[in-house]
């Protein structure tokens, strides 16, 4: 099943923040391959778990409120700030959002790499994640 991207309108039912080709894309410019060996569907799948495993994480730096009731995820928010106190824009996913989400999914793409395909050192998994969820939180602000 084809994934239901959320593009800031407070989509119904989305769950992905960020399509596959443009994770792909977003991915393979930073040199990482894991993801990019991995059929589409298998590649929405991954998507789809990373991004509940962020929206499960995020819960704890939520501030504001979601832009609508009938969203599938946590974004788009309103009265939501980055770190550095900036206000988040309405109708918008942040850039650091998809970010780090990207980060995430090759992570987990790197410990699920088919069999005969190269893989990192074990711990990689483990650093590339950890990344994910520094860069989120660093771009979150827990509010008052």
């Amino acid at each position: 099943m084809a994934l239901t991207v959320e593009t800031g309108e407070g989509v119904q039912g989305a769950d992905a923040y960020e399509s596959a080709a443009d994770t792909l894309a977003r991915l393979t410019a930073k040199g990482m391959q894991a993801f990019a060996s991995f059929p589409l569907v298998r590649r929405e799948q991954i998507i789809r778990t990373e991004t509940a495993s962020v929206d499960s994480f995020l819960q704890a730096y939520q501030t504001g409120r979601r832009e609508s009731d009938e969203q599938g995820l946590l974004f788009p928010r309103v009265d939501t700030f980055f770190a550095d106190r900036r206000r988040i824009e309405r109708n918008t996913i942040p850039d650091d959002l998809k970010e780090g989400l990207a980060l995430r999914v090759e992570s987990f793409s790197e410990r699920q790499c088919p069999a005969g395909e190269s893989q990192d050192e074990p711990d990689s998994f483990r650093e590339q994640s950890g990344r994910g969820f520094v860069h989120l939180e660093r771009f979150l602000d827990r509010g008052p």
